[in-house]
């Protein structure tokens, strides 16, 4: 929610498909998983021209499910942020959470930034014991995939308000 001003400044549609009905329990810190989010969607935003389209979704995935080749051993949350922007050329995607790593103009334009933002949300991703990874084609844009374990909640949790309106536990100390 927080990128959608961000998007529509630029003209650039948001889409957010996430589902109702049960409780996701992710184990992780919210924080970190609101800066994995922040950054894909602003990745997406920053590489999708005027009258495109970002897409988020959220669905649960079962143990037995085939993602990124990897059969799941749990279940667990997909995240998929989906863009119609200029894409990475195949040479790059290999490359695209190595440190510094900025890709190849495709477009004519400078790509802004350190070169961080995919590197600290892999990071931040294996630290949670999820996988990200992406696909792209050059002028056709780029989906980007984050999957994180999940359980179930505990009795104690539906019955807290409080709690059951958190999508993420505390893992860990900050």
């Amino acid at each position: 929610q927080a990128m959608v001003p961000t998007a529509e400044q630029k003209g650039v549609w948001v889409l957010q498909e996430v589902p109702g009905g049960s409780l996701l329990v992710v184990e992780a810190d919210r924080r970190r998983l609101e800066q994995i989010a922040s950054n894909l969607m602003s990745n997406a935003i920053k590489f999708t021209p005027a009258g495109g389209c970002v897409a988020v979704a959220l669905e649960r995935t079962a143990p037995g499910e085939v993602l990124d080749g990897n059969q799941l051993s749990r279940e667990g949350m997909h995240i998929r942020v989906q863009d119609s922007g200029i894409g990475v050329p195949p040479e790059d995607l290999p490359h695209l959470f190595e440190r510094f790593h900025r890709g190849n103009n495709v477009v004519g334009q400078p790509i802004q930034g350190t070169g961080l933002g995919l590197h600290i949300t892999r990071g931040l991703v294996q630290a949670h014991h999820g996988h990200i990874w992406a696909e792209s084609q050059v002028g056709a844009g780029s989906t980007f995939h984050v999957w994180l374990p999940m359980r179930q909640p505990l009795p104690s949790q539906l019955e807290q308000p409080e709690l059951v309106s958190r999508i993420a536990q505390k893992y860990f100390e900050d």
